[in-house]
């Protein structure tokens, strides 16, 4: 995996950082292996903090769309807008017809 490190954390409804911690994202050639260090980093800070089961389900929610985002939404930069709306034409059923 390519980058420099990941860092992530706890803020309050405030915007205060509570806690902070980090992964050296180059250490990770598999992704799985990456996602595994990334729960485990989060849990201990979970532990640490003590949250509430809203702010847990709103991390999941937030860390399946990133998911979501990573590997369904393809990239768009450089291209125009007609190959964009062609390659979205290839992946749906839907035809538009004029």
């Amino acid at each position: 995996m390519g980058g420099t490190g990941t860092k992530f954390g706890l803020v309050n409804n405030d915007g205060n950082v509570l806690r902070t911690s980090s992964i050296p994202t180059q250490q990770y050639p598999d992704i799985d292996e990456y996602c595994d260090a990334l729960c485990a980093g989060l849990n201990r800070i979970v532990e640490e903090e003590g949250l509430t089961l809203g702010d847990i389900i709103y991390g999941v929610i937030c860390l399946a769309a990133a998911l979501f985002v990573w590997k369904l939404v393809p990239e768009t930069k450089g291209k125009t807008l007609e190959q964009i709306t062609t390659m979205w034409r290839k992946k749906s059923k839907l035809y538009i017809v004029k």
